[in-house]
């Protein structure tokens, strides 16, 4: 049942509104979302503006819902206003048109300088309001998405890392040898230690060298 004093329409874009207010992305695009649809409600081609701004906010990925919401903040009480508007704004532009032909380009002329005003207006708006809500509820919401998540990898890959000790020398993390370098560095120093004769420097080195390669 609706509310006395407000339509249903009325009713039915306030809830919108309030939807795209809790719409899962950041208020950039939401506010460009809702400019384009406003820009859209603006255009002479009344009846087909809900399928033309479906197939925009399709077409660049827009939000959908952002954008049909936008699209229908012009009312239809509103747009004989507009297009009045548009006319007389078009026809101060381009004076030397006449007859029907004329009319058309002031009707599309208009209603392109007013929906270009009209979307620039709306993006202000919605994007001061819409981050002035969620500095309220959230502050940290704010960081976008992809960075939130490209941070969130960080500092997974450095608690990964983080997990073996340090060198204080040469800050270089200290893994533990492999059982088969630990296995290749035994033989080698038994067979240098129970040779008959000392132990040249070659294979010292060759031992150290093969204890860490392995």
């Amino acid at each position: 049942m609706a509310t006395a004093g407000v339509s249903p329409i009325g009713g039915r874009l306030t809830g919108r509104l309030r939807a795209v207010l809790h719409l899962d992305d950041s208020p950039s695009r939401i506010a460009l979302a809702l400019a384009v649809g406003v820009f859209i409600s603006c255009t002479p081609f009344y009846g087909l503006q809900t399928l033309l701004s479906l197939g925009i906010a399709t077409l660049f990925r827009l939000n959908k819902v952002a954008t049909i919401t936008g699209t229908w903040l012009n009312l239809p009480w509103f747009a004989p206003f507009i297009y009045a508007g548009a006319v007389k704004l078009g026809a101060w532009l381009l004076p030397d048109l006449s007859g029907l032909a004329g009319v058309s380009a002031w009707l599309l002329i208009g209603t392109t300088a007013l929906g270009f005003a009209a979307a620039v207006l709306t993006w202000i708006i919605a994007f001061g309001v819409i981050r002035a809500r969620r500095v309220a509820v959230r502050p940290s919401s704010l960081v976008d998405r992809e960075a939130a998540v490209a941070v969130t990898r960080i500092h997974r890959a450095v608690r990964g890392r983080l997990a073996l000790p340090m060198n204080d020398v040469s800050c270089r993390q200290i893994r533990p040898p492999s059982p088969c370098a630990r296995n290749r560095f035994v033989t080698d120093r038994e067979l240098l230690h129970h040779s008959g004769t000392a132990p040249s420097l070659p294979d010292v080195m060759g031992a150290v060298i093969a204890s860490r390669l392995y």
